[in-house]
C-alpha cells in the first residue's frame, strides 16, 4: 500500500495537491459536501506543508517528535492527510496550525480524479477510466510544499529564506553543510517548496505525463521517485520557464545534533569532548531566548556568479538513486576552503535565464561561545537512523518541556534538560 500511495502522490499529481487543497477542500464554512469537515485558520498562512500518511500497525516512535517540531512553528501550517481503509484515523495533534484529514484510499483517489478530469474535461466514461487506472490547505497559502513525517522541523521564522521567496517559483532545501564542488538540484521526497500560483500550476502540468487524459494512459509510467528524479528534471532542466532557488536547509548527519521546540541545530563538537559543563552552555547556544533572523538572505557580502550547468548526471562522478539521465547538477568550483565552507545557493533569477551560484558568509549565522559554535537548520530527516535498533527505543511520546534531543552522528541519542544533566541516553 505504501508504494501505491507514493505512486498517487508523486506519480499521480499529489505533487500537485495545492489545487486539490485550494480549489475542492475549500467550500463554504470548510464543509465538503460529502461531509468531510476541517477548520478553517482565522488567519492566512505564509506556508501550507502537505504530508500524506498511511497507517501500518502502530506509530513510529518518531511521529510525536514530528508534530511537536510542527506545533513549534505556528507560523506554518500543516495538512496531515491519512488514507486509511477502514476510515479509522488516529488523530495526533489538536494545534491550530495542524489540520488532520481521514480518507478512504476510494475518497484519497477520487479527489485527484475529480481535480484532474475538472482540468482535462473528462467524460463520465473518462472518470470511469482514470479512477480504475489510478485505483487542503487554506486558499491564501502564497507557497506550498510536501513533506515526510520522518523529521524534525527546526525554526521556520529564522531558517526558511522569506524575504527573497516570492522571487522563485521552487524552493528546494538542499543538504547543510554541503562543502562539495558539485551539487545535485532535485526536490526532496522529504521537503520541498512550491509558488502557490496558476502560472506556477500550469508550468507543472505542463509535464508530459500529466499534460491530457490521454497522455496519463498511453505515455510510460512515472518512476517510483519520480519527484526527486524526472519530475526534479522537468523542473530544473527541461522547462527553463521555472525560476529556483536551492538553499542549506536539511541536517543529515553531524557531530552533535540538538533538536527541540526552540530549533534545529548542529556542532562539530564530539560527544567525547562534550564535558557537563559544556553540555550546559552547548544548550545555552542551541535553545536561544532571543535569536534574531538573519538579514537580508543575500547580503551585501555575497558573491554571485554563473555556474557550470550540467542536464544529466554522466559526468556527476557521485552516487545517484535513480538514473543518470534524471540527475540536474552544477559545479561550482567552490574547493579552497574559504570558498567551500561558506553559505551556498543556487538559482535561476529569470525564465530562461541563467543558472547562478552565489556564496555568502557563514559566519553571520553561527552562534559561538568560547571555543564552542552551533549553526542552525530547517529540519532534521531521521532517514538512516530510523531503522536502526538504537533509534527504536527512543521515548515514546516526544520530549518534555525544557527538553532536548541530541544525537551523536547516527550512532546514538541522549536528552538533555536545561541545567545540562542528561536524563535519557540510549544503550551502547
Amino acid at each position: 500500500m505504501k508504494k501505491i500511495l507514493r505512486y498517487l502522490v508523486f506519480s499521480a499529481i499529489s505533487i500537485l495537491l495545492v489545487v486539490v487543497f485550494s480549489s475542492v477542500f475549500y467550500g463554504n464554512n470548510g464543509l465538503r459536501s460529502d461531509g468531510i469537515q476541517f477548520g478553517l485558520k482565522n488567519r492566512p498562512p505564509k506556508i501550507t506543508v502537505i504530508a500524506v500518511w498511511t497507517p501500518r500497525g502502530p506509530s513510529p516512535i518518531y511521529m510525536p517528535y514530528f508534530f511537536q517540531s510542527v506545533e513549534a512553528n505556528p507560523q506554518v501550517d500543516l495538512l496531515f492527510i491519512q488514507v486509511n481503509k477502514h476510515h479509522a484515523c488516529s488523530s495526533y495533534s489538536s494545534a491550530p496550525n495542524v489540520q488532520e484529514l481521514c480518507l478512504t484510499e476510494d475518497q484519497y483517489v477520487q479527489l485527484h480524479v475529480d481535480f484532474l478530469c475538472k482540468r482535462w474535461k473528462c467524460t463520465n466514461q473518462n472518470k470511469a477510466i482514470l479512477f480504475a487506472r489510478v485505483k487542503q490547505a487554506d486558499p491564501a497559502t502564497t507557497i506550498w510544499g510536501w513533506c515526510d513525517v520522518d523529521a524534525f522541523w527546526g525554526n521556520f521564522t529564522r531558517t526558511f529564506p522569506w524575504d527573497v521567496a516570492h522571487d522563485f517559483d521552487v524552493l528546494s532545501p538542499a543538504s547543510q553543510p554541503d562543502f562539495s564542488n558539485k551539487k545535485l538540484l532535485f526536490q526532496r521526497g522529504h521537503m520541498a517548496f512550491f509558488r502557490h500560483s496558476p502560472e506556477v500550476l500550469d508550468k507543472l502540468h505542463s509535464f508530459p505525463k500529466f499534460s491530457s487524459f490521454s497522455a496519463y494512459l498511453t505515455l510510460p509510467g512515472t518512476l517510483y521517485d519520480a519527484e526527486e528524479s524526472e519530475f526534479s528534471h522537468y523542473i530544473f532542466s527541461e522547462e527553463e520557464s521555472f525560476t529556483f532557488l536551492a538553499f542549506e536547509g536539511m541536517l543529515h548527519s553531524w557531530d552533535t545534533v540538538m533538536l527541540s521546540e526552540k530549533g534545529v541545530f548542529y556542532s562539530p563538537k564530539l560527544q567525547k569532548d562534550i564535558s557537563p559543563e559544556r553540555r550546559s552552555l552547548l544548550l545555552s547556544l542551541a535553545r536561544p531566548k532571543d535569536k534574531a533572523q538573519i538579514r537580508p538572505t543575500f547580503s551585501p557580502d555575497g558573491v554571485e556568479q554563473n555556474t557550470r550547468f550540467f542536464r544529466d548526471g554522466y559526468e556527476y562522478g557521485g552516487s545517484l538513486w535513480f538514473d543518470m539521465k534524471y540527475a540536474t547538477f552544477v559545479e561550482t568550483g567552490w574547493i579552497e576552503p574559504k570558498e567551500r565552507e561558506q553559505k551556498g545557493y543556487i538559482m535561476r533569477r529569470e525564465p530562461h535565464g541563467p543558472v547562478l551560484q552565489r556564496l555568502e558568509p557563514r559566519e553571520r549565522h553561527l552562534v559561538r561561545y568560547d571555543e564552542l559554535v552551533v549553526d542552525e537548520c530547517l529540519y532534521k530527516h531521521w532517514q538512516v537512523e530510523k531503522h536502526e535498533a538504537w533509534f527504536k527505543k527512543i521515548p515514546e511520546g516526544g520530549l518534555a518541556a525544557g527538553e532536548t534531543f541530541v544525537q551523536h552522528r547516527n550512532a546514538e541519542a541522549e536528552i538533555w534538560v536545561e541545567s545540562g544533566d542528561v536524563v535519557y541516553a540510549t544503550e551502547p
